[in-house]
């Protein structure tokens, strides 16, 4: 029963996880649900694995992804809006947000010119 419960908690968090824009290709999901498949066996199957399973460090594991989807650190812990604006460049992480939303949207032709334009700087 409780091995049931360790499964449906990890296939909700692969559900809920955010996808990522700038790999798409490797995502964290997806190295979950190997390791799942692997430990419990197909989630969709639903045959059970004959390695032996600690639910307490299971579930301690489970708490702690849903944590991270929760940004529960985050609240806990504030940080201050000095943090985001260091005085030796205070854009620097507004303009690093900006740059990994624009990232994804870029034609081949955009990247390779951002590429040159990396390597050849005019001072």
């Amino acid at each position: 029963m409780a091995r049931n419960m360790i499964v449906r908690h990890y296939a909700r968090i692969i559900d809920l996880w955010p996808k990522d824009a700038l790999r798409p290709t490797v995502t964290f999901p997806s190295a979950l649900k190997r390791r799942t498949d692997s430990r419990f066996g197909k989630l969709s199957e639903g045959k059970p694995s004959q390695a032996g399973i600690d639910e307490k460090e299971e579930l301690s594991q489970i708490n702690a992804l849903y944590l991270l989807l929760d940004d529960s650190c985050l609240k806990r812990f504030k940080t201050s809006d000095n943090f985001y604006k260091p005085k030796s460049k205070p854009d620097y992480y507004k303009n690093l947000i900006e740059e990994i939303e624009q990232a994804p949207k870029r034609t081949p032709l955009q990247r390779w010119l951002n590429k040159w334009k990396g390597f050849l700087r005019f001072s």
